[in-house]
């Protein structure tokens, strides 16, 4: 077994076998939460090799670094931790039933769409500002609508955990954290796509939506 799939595996594992043990104190928007998160963790590595493959180009500066680092801190660290040390105690507020019901269902859909970007993505995926070898515009499956459904996976991730995890430091750390990747690469990544495909990448962008599909045909 490869490194980065046994990381995958063992992490998931021992972070649910000590919430289980440790943190269950009953409350369904932190069940709800871990339900949600580590199946996206699962997604994530399962398509890790995907990545693989000589790169042509790549645009990773310390901005990028220091923005994946708030992201994962905010998406993965910070919500955990507050789980199993939910300190200081004021800052505990569990989540109303409505806000588990809905919290639950967001994430489903995240983590659907999160699956589904990577199967269409394939090899073209990177979780960096990457050019690889023999790069092809995607507009397959999900991708005819949307130009970045990964980033919108990731917003209604980011919103679930803000309904789910029963800490404010937790519940909005995903918010800020992936909302720092958002504001800093989006434009960036367009750039890049431009630069690369031209009159094509232009085509897809009149006709696509970066988040949401387009509900009108441009003119």
């Amino acid at each position: 077994m490869q490194p980065r799939t046994l990381i995958g595996t063992v992490v998931p594992l021992a972070l649910l076998t000590s919430y289980v043990l440790f943190a269950d104190t009953g409350d369904w928007g932190t069940r709800a939460f871990v339900a949600g998160s580590l199946t996206m963790w699962v997604l994530r590595n399962l398509y890790a090799h995907t990545r693989n493959g000589p790169l042509v180009e790549t645009r990773i500066d310390i901005t990028e670094k220091l923005v994946l680092l708030a992201a994962a801190m905010g998406v993965m660290v910070l919500p955990w931790v507050t789980i199993f040390w939910p300190w200081p105690p004021q800052w505990v507020a569990p989540a109303s039933p409505a806000a588990v019901i809905a919290g639950a269902v967001i994430y489903l859909i995240a983590d659907l769409l999160f699956w589904r970007s990577h199967a269409d993505l394939g090899r073209q995926w990177s979780p960096t500002l990457e050019i690889k070898q023999d790069h092809t515009l995607i507009t397959r499956g999900v991708y005819r609508w949307i130009r970045h459904p990964m980033y919108a996976a990731m917003w209604l991730m980011a919103i679930a955990q803000a309904l789910l995890v029963p800490h404010w430091a937790g519940a909005l750390s995903g918010l800020v954290g992936f909302g720092a990747v958002y504001v800093t690469r989006i434009n960036r990544e367009e750039a890049m796509m431009r630069d690369l495909f031209g009159r094509a990448w232009d085509e897809y962008v009149r006709r696509t939506g970066r988040l949401m599909p387009r509900w009108r045909s441009p003119a």
